[in-house]
């Protein structure tokens, strides 16, 4: 009992008041660039600034875009390949930092679009308002799986694991067979909970897609970056 250590997890997660400090400030940075926004601000920035901007805006969109595909074949791939304690140790590790690159990349992107595109130039311009709302859909989908059904998805598979431990379920690839464990009452809640969230979680994820293919759409509608 006195001789076992207990290993400490550090979570990539930010904390609960980092999050909401993070995201105050985020909030502020764009409501002063909408406000400080305007034709005539664009009309006076160099070819040089603009190109700079251009190209932070599609290098931040498109890293998150190749993101969000990779992560999708990468866990595909490692869900049918190892067993199922690395996979959760992966993923475990993986998620986190998917949700902040996500969050990251996608501020990033919406910023830029917002520095170059004003807030007044929407009436006159139908394509910029639909890529701001695909960006901040984007944005807003990376909040919530950051904030919230990353860490709780997260949560209920560490809980399923340490179940399964318990029951002396055997490690191995794939999902458990539910022929073993459908008599337990505690696992089968687990399951449920973590089935419901998951799928929240992939719902969020490719609303996002959605969201990022409408601002390719309005890119290549327009022909140029912004």
């Amino acid at each position: 009992m006195f001789g076992k250590g207990k290993s400490v997890q550090h979570s990539v997660f930010p904390t609960h008041n980092g999050v909401l400090s993070h995201a105050a400030a985020f909030v502020v940075t764009v409501g002063f660039v909408m406000y400080t926004s305007s034709d005539r601000k664009q009309e006076g920035l160099s070819p040089l600034v603009k190109t700079i901007v251009h190209f932070i805006h599609l290098f931040s969109f498109s890293t998150w875009v190749g993101i969000q595909f990779w992560i999708h074949v990468s866990g595909f791939t490692m869900y049918k390949t190892l067993k199922r304690t690395a996979f959760m140790a992966v993923q475990n590790k993986m998620f986190p930092m998917y949700f902040m690159a996500g969050f990251i990349t996608s501020s990033v992107a919406l910023l830029t679009h917002l520095h170059i595109n004003s807030v007044i130039s929407w009436q006159n311009d139908r394509i910029a308002f639909y890529q701001t709302v695909g960006l901040m859909v984007s944005l807003m989908c990376c909040v919530l799986n950051l904030t919230y059904l990353g860490p709780e998805t997260v949560r209920l598979v560490e809980l399923r694991a340490a179940r399964l431990q318990v029951l002396g379920i055997k490690d191995g690839v794939g999902p458990v067979c539910v022929n073993l464990v459908k008599n337990d009452a505690e696992y089968m809640s687990i399951r449920k909970s973590f089935l419901i969230m998951h799928a929240f979680c992939s719902f969020v994820n490719l609303f996002c897609y959605g969201a990022c293919g409408v601002n390719i759409w309005c890119l290549a509608s327009k022909h140029t970056l912004l």
